[in-house]
């Protein structure tokens, strides 16, 4: 938790991506162009890579949780079968990170 509390500082705290906060935070599509457009990854493809990651794995379903849900559903989610990881992109988008 507070890995992500300091990624969210961070971007939130530096000019090239303070836009990103103006955004929906519910809005994946514009927030991974955002971050491409920011210059947050060398992968020229890694906006794409990250969003096609997102649909087939469902994960904006965890958007539709408020903040005092988000435990209960992780804690009761069902893993990700194996099978759907694809595990070509997931080594994409770390690798270019």
């Amino acid at each position: 938790e507070e890995s992500f509390t300091d990624h969210s500082n961070f971007l939130r705290t530096r000019p090239r991506y303070a836009f990103l906060f103006d955004l929906n935070k519910t809005d994946y599509r514009s927030w991974a162009l955002g971050l491409k457009k920011a210059g947050y990854a060398t992968n020229p493809n890694y906006a794409q890579l990250l969003i096609d990651l997102i649909e087939k794995m469902q994960l904006m379903q965890y958007d539709l949780v408020d903040e005092n849900g988000l435990k209960n559903l992780v804690q009761h989610s069902k893993p990700i079968p194996k099978q759907h990881l694809d595990e070509k992109v997931v080594k994409q988008i770390i690798k270019y990170k």
